[in-house]
């Protein structure tokens, strides 16, 4: 009797043992469905990635010609802007000159006007006497 009893607690260990390494089979292999799930919509995910590479590779060297025109545009402006700075500093010197000079041949002509009325006044003084 008592190899009876300890052949059925070993056959239950047994079960018991066979019934977790089921359990431990398959939660492996959903484990494994996992992965082999995941692999597939990760190598989706490159794939699309790779489909994209060339779109996405021709908007980056459309931005970067677009960026290398706007420097030259920038570029072309800020010698224009400073052609024109130069420019309008010839003109404001040329016009300062000029001014100068129209104030210098006012003030001749108000000093012969002033000569002329004095010579004026002289010449009726002595005709006068």
């Amino acid at each position: 009797e008592f190899q009876a009893s300890v052949v059925d607690m070993v056959g239950e260990l047994l079960q018991t043992i066979s019934v977790a390494m089921q359990h431990a089979v398959q939660e492996a292999q959903g484990q494994v469905d996992c992965v082999d799930a995941d692999r597939a919509a990760r190598h989706a995910e490159l794939a699309a990635a790779q489909d994209a590479l060339p779109m996405l590779q021709a908007a980056v060297a459309a931005q970067q010609d677009v960026e290398a025109a706007a420097k030259a545009t920038l570029h072309e402006a800020n010698e224009k802007a400073a052609v024109a700075t130069e420019a309008e500093s010839l003109d404001k010197f040329s016009y300062d000159q000029a001014a100068a000079q129209v104030a210098e041949l006012r003030a001749v002509l108000e000093a012969l006007a002033a000569l002329k009325g004095a010579s004026a006044d002289s010449s009726k003084e002595g005709k006068h006497q």
